[in-house]
């Protein structure tokens, strides 16, 4: 199963935009090596950035992308190791594309 060409374009495209706020939280955080891995299986995508480094979550930038995780993904998390070292930021996303809210009227 290939993530862009067997899931929903609207799935697709909020994997994106959060694996995009994931990397860039590690770019923010450390100047090492960082990595990113995508799984999927039939029900939902995976994806986790790994990065030398403490997470810095007292920026603004930090609550806003933490403010889209809570919206936009099935469950996420910000996973430092043991030693606090290594910071793991986490998120996974239904394949089933999320109902838009009904509109304000």
């Amino acid at each position: 199963m290939a993530l862009v060409t067997d899931v929903p374009d609207p799935v697709v495209e909020t994997v994106v935009l959060l694996a995009n706020e994931a990397v860039t939280s590690a770019l923010r955080t450390t100047t090492r090596q960082w990595r990113l891995q995508v799984n999927m299986d039939d029900q939902l995508v995976r994806v986790a950035v790994r990065y030398e480094g403490l997470p810095d979550s007292d920026s603004e930038l930090d609550r806003l992308r933490d403010a889209l995780f809570e919206d936009l993904s099935s469950s996420w998390g910000i996973d430092p190791s043991a030693d606090g070292m290594i910071t793991t930021i986490w998120f996974e996303v239904g394949l089933a594309p999320r109902e838009s809210p009904a509109p304000l009227v």
